[in-house]
């Protein structure tokens, strides 16, 4: 089964041709995007729409929202979280933030959206605070 967003609710849908719209431009999956750095190490922590429910065991929900940890090591092994809902994913990635802050990296860049519809928007100062305690 296939799945596209209604603002930030996942709707699912049996027409393909939906799901290949979003693929089309990667950069319309993205829900946020944060890169911090601590010397020459620099993380990208990415939080995506995925289309497809990658619960595959079937029990549960659906999980149709990823994170992912990359850093310029390329080592492989990248981190991966899965999520029901945007709401979860959101807030997930903001505790990912602060657990890097707190060992002591910087965000360098900070960018989300309100809905897949949405240009990406730089993420305010008190709104990264606010994951910090």
């Amino acid at each position: 089964m296939y799945y596209v967003l209604k603002g930030k609710t996942p709707v699912s849908t049996h027409d393909f041709g939906d799901v290949i719209a979003l693929f089309e431009d990667e950069d319309k999956r993205i829900v946020r995007k944060t890169v911090l750095k601590r010397g020459q190490q620099e993380v990208t922590i990415s939080t995506v729409f995925l289309c497809i429910d990658h619960n595959y065991y079937g029990e549960g929900k659906p999980l149709l929202f990823e994170t992912m940890i990359f850093d310029n090591s390329h080592t492989g092994g990248e981190p991966c979280y899965r999520y029901n809902t945007w709401e979860e994913a959101e807030k997930d990635h903001m505790s990912i933030i602060a657990d890097f802050k707190k060992h002591g990296y910087g965000v360098m860049e900070a960018k989300k959206r309100d809905s897949l519809d949405e240009e990406f928007e730089e993420i305010s100062r008190f709104e990264l605070m606010e994951f910090e305690e």
